[in-house]
């Protein structure tokens, strides 16, 4: 060796190995909650990837596309109009007491008691008076000259019997004590109709309702309720 020339520097293990650790640092252990909230993120990210991708999604995205703006202007229309019905059906007996209105929201209110009928309890509507009492007389036939019309020869003629329909007995009774002057009546009253006036069925039904009224005109007990037919026969 030569005077000239320098030793080689030499660096100890120890530094060696210090430099290298400061050189790529241990990574940091993530604490637990964090791990756990990853994989959360993760399995959500998932979740969402797997909807995004379903036949139902794509399916529903082409059909709010192809539907525009203004389809769903209609449907978000028709959905309002349902909701503010069924907020008023539900609230209906709700806005009397905030409005103070003068009429009765329903007629319980009005009530003196309000009792909940059992489904298997016989109930009889008063709309149904086939179980009151009936009140009715039957008339003999009488028979009409009517007068001539287009349609009819120059005698046409009706005959019928029928049924009274009083609302007391003793309607009933006088009716039955006064027959030949209630026949006697009715024919009157019929003979100043024409065939044509009683052919159709309008004519018939205002026949009908006319000879009630007069019926009731010249009865003292009661009224005459309605009138039913047995035969009615019409010869032209």
């Amino acid at each position: 060796m030569s005077s000239d020339e320098k030793p080689k520097e030499t660096t100890p293990p120890a530094a060696t190995a210090a430099a290298a650790a400061n050189a790529n640092p241990p990574e940091k252990e993530l604490p637990p909650w964090l791990i756990q909230a990853k994989k959360y993120l993760e399995f959500i990210k998932n979740i969402f990837s797997k909807i995004k991708n379903s036949t139902f999604i794509i399916g529903t995205s082409q059909f709010i596309k192809k539907m525009g703006w203004s389809g769903w202007f209609k449907v978000l229309a028709i959905l309002t109009l349902i909701f503010v019905t069924v907020i008023l059906f539900k609230s209906a007996p709700k806005i009397k007491n905030i409005w103070d209105f003068p009429y009765p929201a329903t007629v319980s209110e009005l009530a003196n008691f309000v009792r909940t009928i059992p489904d298997d309890e016989e109930i009889i509507k008063y709309s149904n008076d086939l179980l009151a009492p009936q009140y009715i007389v039957q008339l003999n036939k009488i028979v009409v000259n009517l007068k001539p019309s287009p349609r009819s020869t120059t005698n046409p003629m009706m005959a019928f019997d029928l049924y009274l329909k009083a609302d007391s007995e003793e309607a009933t009774v006088e009716i039955k004590n006064r027959e030949k002057q209630f026949q006697d009546h009715m024919q009157r009253f019929t003979e100043s109709l024409s065939y044509d006036q009683i052919l159709t069925e309008e004519g018939k039904i205002s026949w009908k309702t006319k000879m009630k009224k007069e019926l009731n005109s010249v009865l003292n007990n009661g009224k005459v309720k309605d009138i039913y037919f047995k035969n009615l026969i019409i010869k032209p």
